[in-house]
């Protein structure tokens, strides 16, 4: 009698030591899945609010906060913004636009979807306007080749510092050249 209580508590400890961390795996996947909803849908909302974008061309999905942006779009504008868009939400880690595609072209975006990224992690990292104040129309993103050039005026070296810092953090940057200027 004494070993059928001891085997059957070995049996209830075995099945806790499997089904509890089973459950918090499972716990934490629907969690990420429910973060992954959420940061879709503040991006088909914004796409669909948004002057320049049609939401319905453009097909979002995230899965663990990087965000997949496919589809067709009518100009690069509407490309650049959508990636603009995605890249400023909370919570994404990263933006794959490679299967975003503009209507008639056949031209790379690669560079016009850097500047997006760019500007997108400008806005997500409340520089306009927020902490450091940092107006996006004073700022100008140009990116050839994978270099990021940043130009424009700033209210002091911490900015000039924060913008570099961020556009330098962007995939697929490969420099960042700074004639920022700070404000007299």
């Amino acid at each position: 009698m004494k070993a059928y209580q001891q085997l059957k508590r070995f049996f209830a400890i075995l099945v806790i030591a499997i089904v509890f961390p089973t459950l918090a795996l499972a716990s934490n996947t629907m969690g990420a899945a429910v973060k992954d909803s959420v940061i879709t849908g503040k991006i088909k909302t914004a796409l669909a609010t948004d002057n320049v974008t049609r939401a319905t061309s453009i097909s979002v999905e995230t899965n663990n906060g990087v965000v997949t942006l496919s589809g067709t779009t009518q100009s690069e504008t509407e490309a650049t913004k959508a990636v603009e868009i995605a890249a400023s939400t909370e919570g994404v880690r990263k933006v794959n636009a490679a299967n975003l595609k503009v209507t008639g072209s056949n031209q790379p975006l690669a560079d016009a979807y850097i500047t997006a990224k760019i500007k997108g992690a400008f806005l997500k990292n409340n520089l306009t306007p927020g902490e450091l104040n940092v107006p996006l129309v004073d700022v100008k993103v140009e990116t050839q080749q994978g270099v990021a050039y940043l130009s424009g005026t700033v209210k002091d070296s911490k900015q000039v510092e924060k913008l570099i810092h961020l556009a330098q953090s962007v995939d697929g940057v490969t420099d960042v050249k700074s004639t920022l200027k700070v404000q007299p």
